[in-house]
């Protein structure tokens, strides 16, 4: 193909010998520009580049460098290395057409402000902001002495500028600017014109950012009802107006809404324009809404899809194509599949570099994605390699004063600290810190998060004294910022409280830990109602740690016994409230059409007002009139269907001891990863690695419920996992009595007795009922049939009574007396 463009030149030159006439140099050099132009749009970035060359080097032979045609070259030249995103060169090229251009043409010229704003544009590519905005400034200042202020090219100055105040967080700067731009061109062009559409659909995004989102959905409204009309729906604008209102439902919440507008979207780009780019990015989008719904069989088939259209297109080097790969890698990672997901980020991390070169944020951040799988999948190792080589590129590319080079300290320094090299984390630490202090000030969020994660060193490595202050400091910004629902604020609690357990000072710890309880259970409640079961269940796992941290405290607590009320409660709501309130509660709904449409209501304000409560305080919109629409629903709701406010209802263990007689009592058994302080001395994680079970047992008259150790996981474990060749002998040997037909144990392993009813005994003196609910491995333990002697099992002493939540005494109309089974023992289920 190289030597069809030489052949190209050869033609233009006899040509030109013919008429040797500047005009002609001109008008052909133009020409070979606009090819140049169309291969860079298709991404054909080598022959851009020849056809360029044979346009430079007929401005060189017959016009000179002192012309504007040669600036028009230098311009071009940028402008493909520009979409290539080598932007230190495309900046060199720009500028030498800007120079050019100034001698040539002058300042106050259409072409010179060219350069200027390909320039701005290119500041805002690396994230320099001021430089952007200076040259956005000139640039409009050129076009209004050219122009005027009713031109549509002033006005597209005016956007311009307005997008880099957006991006600043200037949001009031940007909404002025906006709406200049829009009543311009709705004045120049007519408010049927797609460049009025396109500003009405920035106006309408903006105020999405901005959380006006009635504001936001009007003007989107307005903007595909126009494009409707002139432009008629398999118009790709049309296409492109339907993206956006599906955008702005997913963010609210709105996911019934969402889903089939990007289905609608993806039907019009595929009918008008095939499956290409615009094709492929909103299958990403309507892949992420069904990863937001818990719906990962519909999710990966898209993601797949749109990695295969983008191949076809522009092939396995493009970078669209590595990002296609890098999202996947992302899915895969939350799957577990750490081999597809290391092949998948390592190769758009090489397609990157060969395309962009090391020096480039592309590369950067593919980069950045790899030194995060490592970590994810504990090989610090190579997570700090990948780390340091991120600095040096961040530092070379950004400087040291970039937030992003301050970031990748800071994951460095987190990799130091799981790797155990806590002089080197403690050192970046110290550096991020007085790093975010001196650019944002005490009271900023980003200086809050180093002071929590100095505080965890030092409390890792048992410098107590230390840590305390920073956590205490941290609290009062996070606090102020954030409030106390967010959960960066109870996650700053939960290590605070891990502070006074190290310094042995359990009564604070307690305190704060009942708080953080309180804090979490709030957290979950609110996202009941939005969340699939499946998020649900994720979503508990996070707050893991701080159960198991308040569980291991009433081991080592001499001083406060409320902890194991805390516990009580604990497991009232996770076991009993929370997976009840999910499932029989949306069932009662569900069967009643008014409150279903009430409810999906419901749930899109509950996501509306957690995205809110994620937000600094400061940046949160209509939260107490999305409060007040919610609480009133849910009020019509209850009205509406009946047992709904039994389902959502919350217990109390004080509520489950005033159901109990005189000789009954109530047992919830527990597992959890237990607290060891020796491991915190001893600089190793806080936690034991096996599980332990406890029970906690309430009675009527008691002040607190009874919190009693029983016996760690692998004890079970090893009776429940024989290797008797015969069930028969498996279960004699589990359920030992020898009258009744069973064979002696051959093991000096304790009994099932032994392990879990006898630590019990003493605290069952004169009852006779006992209602329980079983955890974990229990679920496979039958208790009646445990002996007690070689005469007797539990079943002979005591009335069992198995209860999927010991809740369910409260609320006796969910509880259904099901047939019963061996040993006469009766299970009870929601």
């Amino acid at each position: 193909m190289k030597y069809s463009y030489i052949f190209l030149l050869g033609i233009i030159l006899n040509h030109l010998a013919a008429q040797s006439v500047d005009s002609v140099v001109i008008k052909q050099v133009d020409s070979l520009i606009k090819v140049s132009q169309d291969l860079t749009g298709k991404g054909d970035y080598e022959k851009a580049f020849e056809v360029n060359a044979i346009a430079e080097q007929l401005v060189l032979d017959k016009l000179g460098k002192e012309t504007a045609a040669y600036g028009n070259t230098c311009f071009n030249h940028g402008r493909i290395l520009h979409f290539k995103k080598d932007y230190h060169e495309a900046a060199n090229w720009y500028i030498e057409s800007k120079v050019v251009r100034e001698k040539v043409l002058g300042k106050v010229n259409l072409d010179y402000a060219q350069s200027l704003y390909s320039l701005a544009i290119l500041s805002l590519d690396l994230v320099k902001y001021d430089e952007a905005i200076r040259l956005y400034l000139e640039v409009i200042r050129i076009r209004e002495k050219v122009l005027g202020k009713d031109h549509p090219e002033y006005a597209r100055g005016l956007n311009n500028l307005a997008i880099v105040y957006r991006k600043q967080g200037k949001y009031q700067k940007a909404l002025s600017l906006y709406l200049e731009a829009n009543s311009i061109f709705g004045k120049a062009l007519g408010k049927e014109h797609p460049d009025y559409t396109g500003s009405l659909n920035n106006l309408a995004n903006l105020h999405l950012t901005m959380g006006n989102y009635e504001q936001s959905e009007s003007m989107m409204a307005e903007s595909k009802t126009i494009r409707e009309k002139i432009q008629g729906k398999d118009h790709p604008d049309y296409a492109a107006s339907l993206y956006s209102i599906a955008r702005l439902y997913e963010i609210i919440g709105k996911y019934e809404q969402a889903e089939p507008l990007f289905i609608e979207a993806l039907t019009i780009y595929k009918k008008s324009l095939g499956k290409e780019n615009y094709y492929a990015s909103t299958l990403n989008s309507l892949a992420h809404l069904y990863l937001q719904l818990g719906n990962y069989q519909k999710a990966e088939p898209l993601l797949l899809e749109s990695k295969s259209i983008v191949e076809n297109m522009l092939g396995k080097d493009h970078p669209d194509y590595a990002t296609s790969l890098s999202l996947l890698a992302s899915f895969y990672l939350h799957f577990g599949n750490y081999e597809k997901a290391e092949s998948f980020i390592i190769a758009a991390k090489d397609i990157r570099e060969k395309a962009f070169g090391k020096e480039n944020s592309d590369f950067i951040n593919s980069m950045n994605q790899l030194a995060g799988f490592y970590y994810a999948i504990d090989n610090y190792e190579k997570a700090e390699m990948v780390y340091l080589e991120v600095n040096q590129l961040v530092d070379k590319v950004f400087g040291i004063e970039h937030p992003d080079y301050n970031e990748n300290l800071n994951d460095l320094a987190t990799v130091y600290k799981e790797m155990g090299n806590y002089e080197k984390a403690e050192i970046l630490f110290i550096k991020t810190n007085a790093y975010y202090k001196k650019q944002f000030g005490k009271d900023h969020l980003s200086y809050a998060i180093s002071l929590t994660n100095l505080a965890i060193l030092y409390t890792t490595v048992g410098k107590f004294k230390e840590a305390e202050p920073l956590a205490v400091e941290a609290k009062k910004i996070l606090e102020k910022n954030l409030g106390k629902s967010h959960y960066l604020f109870i996650e700053n609690l939960t290590n605070h409280a891990l502070v006074y357990v190290g310094s042995g000072n359990y009564l604070k710890a307690e305190l704060i830990l009942e708080e953080v309880s309180s804090l979490e259970k709030n957290l979950v409640t609110r996202s009941i109602h939005h969340m699939s079961e499946v998020e649900l269940n994720q979503y508990l796992q996070t707050f893991e740690d701080a159960r198991d941290f308040i569980f291991s405290l009433n081991l080592k607590s001499k001083v406060n016994t409320s902890i194991a009320g805390i516990c009580f409660d604990n497991i009232l709501f996770y076991k009993g409230f929370v997976l009840n309130a999910c499932n029989q509660s949306k069932k009662l709904i569900y069967s009643n059409s008014l409150a279903t449409e009430k409810y999906i209501l419901l749930k899109s304000y509950s996501r509306r007002l957690s995205k809110e409560y994620s937000s600094p305080i400061s940046e949160r919109k209509g939260v107490l009139e999305l409060e007040e629409k919610s609480n009133s629903l849910e009020k019509e709701i209850t009205r509406m269907v009946s047992g709904y406010s039994e389902s959502i209802k919350q217990v109390s263990w004080q509520q489950v001891q005033q159901k109990l007689k005189s000789n009954e009592a109530a047992i919830e058994f527990v597992y959890y990863r237990e607290l060891n302080k020796k491991s915190i001395d001893s600089l190793t994680s806080p936690f034991q690695e096996g599980i332990v079970y406890a029970a906690l047992l309430i009675r009527p008259g008691i002040d607190q419920p009874q919190f009693i150790p029983l016996f760690e996981e692998k004890s079970l474990d090893s009776l429940l996992n024989s290797k008797s060749e015969r069930k028969s002998d498996y279960v004699n040997n589990l359920y030992n009595l020898a009258d009744r037909g069973a064979v002696a144990v051959e093991t000096p392993q304790k009994s099932l007795y032994e392990i879990l009813w006898k630590p019990l005994e003493k605290e069952l003196t004169n009852v006779n009922t006992i209602y329980f609910s079983p955890s974990g491995l229990l679920h496979r333990i039958n208790l009646d049939a445990i002996p007690i002697s070689e005469t007797e099992t539990l079943a002979d002493r005591y009335n069992l009574i198995e209860l999927n939540s010991t809740r369910q005494l409260v609320i006796p109309t969910q509880i259904k007396k099901c047939k019963q089974r061996c040993c006469f023992v009766w299970r009870y289920t929601i």
